[in-house]
């Protein structure tokens, strides 16, 4: 008679399968669990914020300088094309 000890494939499988599905529906729980904390901490914040009554002032700025504003205009622009630009505008206007 054969002495069998251990396992076959198909048992490892079968438990590597139900490992990885019971997996997969753990990290969809968690990851929603995470989404439900956050939403409620930010409504949580948006709410306090909501009942406060004073509103944080901004922080007082004690110099300031007028940059100004530039106001320059260009007219025109002339650009001069190099010799070999000139020399495929040569030989395409030949076509």
């Amino acid at each position: 008679m054969k002495n069998n000890k251990g396992f076959s494939l198909v048992e490892v499988v079968v438990v590597v399968a139900i490992v990885g599905i019971l997996g997969l529906v753990g990290y969809n729980v968690y990851s929603r669990q995470q989404d439900n904390k956050q939403s409620s901490d930010t409504s949580q914040n948006t709410n306090s914020a909501k009942q406060s009554d004073t509103v944080p002032e901004a922080p007082e700025i004690k110099e300031t300088k007028d940059l100004g504003t530039a106001e320059k205009t260009v007219d025109s622009i002339n650009v001069e094309a190099s010799s070999e630009e000139k020399a495929l505008d040569n030989d395409a206007a030949a076509f």
